[in-house]
């Protein structure tokens, strides 16, 4: 996955968090413990991607400068 996709997946994430508690999805605006599960989910998510990210710029850098 390339850097500028992996930032179009946490911005899209980030969005559908914010679609997801406007329209109460999964009772997530008036439950907070299910809110919190939401948020932890999504924050799995991000890290996951942070990962990715980390060992893009990890290879890159390797390739451009043995």
């Amino acid at each position: 996955m390339t850097y500028y996709l992996i930032i179009e997946t946490v911005s899209a994430m980030s969005k559908q968090l914010i679609l997801d508690y406007e329209n109460n999805k999964d009772l997530i605006k008036t439950d907070i413990n299910k809110l919190k599960s939401h948020v932890k989910k999504l924050h799995n998510q991000f890290r996951e991607k942070a990962h990715e990210a980390y060992n893009l710029k990890n290879f890159i850098v390797s390739t451009y400068n043995p």
